[in-house]
C-alpha cells in the first residue's frame, strides 16, 4: 500500500469547546489544548486535553480532541516510516474515543501498509459499523480483501467507495484491475500453509501447485539468510495462471515472466501451454519473492535499482549479455546516473533504455553484494528503513557515493 494511502487525509483541525457549565477549569485545560496543537506541540497538547478529560470524564468533545492529538501524532510517525508506532498510537486515539470510527479506519490503513492483513479487516470492519459510507473505511477494506483474495469483497467495497467518491485517487484503476482478473480467476482453487497462499487454477494439478509451494518455501529461506534474516511480515499471497490466463490477467508484453503487485502473479506454462522448467520457475518466483522483501521493509523508501538489482543479483547470475550492453551503452555515453533510478523507471523509460536501466541495477547491487554480503546489505537496507537518504546510507555503508557505485568497469 502507498504512503499517501496509509497516511489518511489531514485532519480537520476543529475542536469543539468543552461545553459543560459546571467544567470551567476542564474548558480552560482544553482551550490550552487547542493552542498547543495548532502549534503542533502534540504533547503539549495532549497533556492538556487529558487532564481536561479527567476533569470532564464524559464530555465527548474532550474525547473527540484527545483522539484527534493521538491521531495527528500518528500521521507524523507514518511520515518518517515508523508504522508500528503509528499503530499503537492510534489505536490510543480510538480507545479514547471508542464512537469515533476514523481512528479505527486510520488503524487499518497502518495494519494493512504492515502486511497484517487479517487485524486490518478487523479494524476497518469496525469502523464501517459505526460509518458505512465511510469512503476511507470502504476503499482500505477493499484493498484488504483484494490482498486475501476475495475479489468478490473488493469489488463490492470499492464500488460503494467510488459511488461516494468517484474522484478517489488511485481507485478507478484498481477496480478496472480487478474486474479484468476477476473473470479470469473465477473457481481457482486456493491453497495455504506456510507461508504462502496460492490461488491457482484448477486445470493445474496438485502435484504442480506442491512443486511450487516446495519453490517458494526455498526462495524464503535463501532471501532470509542473505538478507540478514528480513522476511515479509504476513502470509504472501501467490496467484499462478497458465500461461494465456497470465497474459489475460495482468495485460503485460509477452517477455513479462512474471510480476509483483501486491501478489506474486506467474504463469507456470508458456502461452503455448507447456509446463516452464523448475529452473525457470525457480528464478522467476525468488526474483518476485525479492520485491515482496523489499516493500515489505521499505514500502516507498526502496530505490527502483536497489528493488530490481538485489532481485536480480538473487535470481540469476551477471551474464555476457548484460556486461555487453553495459559496455556498449557506456561507450555510446547511454548509462543512466544512479541517482535518477531512485524512482520506478517502468513507465517513464523506453525499451532499450529500459533495459540498460535493469543492467545498470543489477551490476551495482552486485558490486555492493561482493562488497559487504548479508551484513552490509542488512545493514544498508536498515538505514534506509530508519530514513537515511540514499547516498548517505551508501557511504555509511559501503564507503561509497553514487558516481563510484556507478562507474562500469570496462
Amino acid at each position: 500500500m502507498s504512503h499517501s494511502t496509509a497516511r489518511m487525509l489531514p485532519l480537520l483541525l476543529v475542536f469543539l469547546a468543552a461545553a459543560c457549565a459546571e467544567a470551567q477549569p476542564a474548558r480552560g485545560l482544553n482551550e490550552l489544548g487547542i493552542i498547543a496543537f495548532s502549534a503542533k506541540r502534540y504533547p503539549e497538547a495532549l497533556e492538556h486535553f487529558e487532564k481536561a478529560l479527567a476533569l470532564d470524564p464524559q464530555n465527548p468533545s474532550l474525547r473527540r480532541n484527545v483522539c484527534r492529538v493521538h491521531q495527528a501524532m500518528a500521521n507524523d510517525l507514518t511520515d518518517a516510516g515508523q508504522f508500528e508506532e503509528a499503530l499503537a498510537r492510534v489505536l490510543l486515539g480510538a480507545e479514547a474515543d471508542p464512537e469515533n470510527p476514523e481512528p479505527k479506519a486510520q488503524a487499518g490503513s497502518y495494519a494493512l501498509r504492515l502486511g497484517r492483513v487479517d487485524e486490518a479487516i478487523g479494524l476497518l470492519d469496525e469502523a464501517l459499523s459505526r460509518a458505512p459510507d465511510n469512503v476511507e473505511a470502504l476503499a482500505l477494506i477493499g484493498e484488504a480483501r483484494y490482498q486475501k483474495n476475495n475479489l468478490n469483497g473488493a469489488r463490492e467495497a470499492w464500488e460503494k467507495a467510488l459511488a461516494g467518491r468517484p474522484d478517489w485517487p488511485d481507485l478507478q484503476g484498481k477496480y478496472d484491475k480487478l474486474m479484468r482478473e476477476a473473470p479470469v480467476e473465477a473457481g481457482f482453487a486456493q491453497y495455504a500453509e506456510g507461508h504462502f497462499q496460492i490461488s491457482y487454477a484448477k486445470a493445474l494439478s496438485e502435484e504442480t501447485r506442491d512443486l511450487v509451494f516446495s519453490v517458494l518455501e526455498e526462495a524464503w529461506e535463501s532471501v532470509a539468510a542473505r538478507l540478514g534474516g528480513l522476511t515479509p511480515p504476513g502470509t504472501v499471497q501467490v496467484v499462478l495462471y497458465d500461461g494465456a490466463q497470465f497474459a489475460e490477467a495482468t495485460d503485460t508484453a509477452a517477455h513479462v515472466g512474471a510480476l509483483y503487485d501486491g501478489k506474486i502473479r506467474a504463469p507456470i506454462t508458456d502461452r503455448r501451454g507447456r509446463f516452464l522448467p523448475r529452473r525457470t520457475l525457480s528464478a522467476r518466483l525468488t526474483h518476485e519473492f525479492v520485491h515482496v522483501v523489499v516493500v515489505s521493509h521499505l514500502g516507498p523508501k526502496a530505490p527502483w535499482w536497489l528493488n530490481e538489482g538485489l532481485a536480480d543479483t538473487f535470481s540469476r547470475e551477471m551474464d555476457q549479455s548484460r556486461a555487453r550492453l553495459l559496455s556498449r551503452a557506456a561507450h555510446a555515453g547511454a548509462l543512466h546516473a544512479l541517482r535518477d533510478l531512485e524512482s520506478n523507471q517502468l513507465q517513464a523509460l523506453e525499451k532499450d533504455a529500459l533495459a540498460v536501466a535493469y543492467a545498470q541495477a543489477h551490476a551495482a547491487v552486485q558490486r555492493l553484494w561482493d562488497a559487504g554480503g548479508a551484513e552490509k546489505m542488512a545493514a544498508f537496507i536498515s538505514k534506509l528503513k530508519g530514513g537515511a537518504a540514499v547516498e548517505a546510507a551508501l557511504r555509511a555503508v559501503y564507503g561509497l557515493d553514487y558516481a563510484a557505485l556507478g562507474e562500469v568497469r570496462l
